[in-house]
């Protein structure tokens, strides 16, 4: 069965793509990424500030709003990390980072409906 897709989705498609490459090689690199999210979300925005001309002339200090918008979403970069992950690639190496991240999934799947 082939499913069609949107353009939207064939860019959504597209754009997670490339991000997942990233991540992938930030997450092989560093192994502190693979326990904290805002280290993995500073490497993979440094890593794309680094391969656009625009964006490299002002990373990390101040980057106009017109060119952040160019950068994906810190969500993006985190979805693509539990999804690796959920498929038993590029775990935490800290255990206390995996029952922290378990104890997390169950508390939401609780009260998520509550929202």
């Amino acid at each position: 069965m082939v499913s069609l897709m949107s353009e939207q989705e064939l860019q959504t498609l597209i754009e997670f793509k490339q991000i997942k490459q990233i991540v992938v090689q930030i997450l092989e690199k560093y192994e502190q990424a693979r326990n904290n999210d805002w280290i993995l979300i500073h490497l993979v925005l440094r890593e794309i500030a680094k391969q656009d001309p625009e964006l490299k002339k002002y990373w990390p200090n101040f980057i106009p709003f017109s060119l952040l918008q160019k950068l994906p979403a810190a969500e993006t970069i985190t979805r693509i990390r539990r999804k690796l992950q959920e498929k038993g690639q590029f775990l935490p190496t800290d255990p206390k980072v995996m029952r922290k991240r378990e104890r997390r999934r169950e508390a939401i799947r609780k009260v998520i409906h509550e929202v």
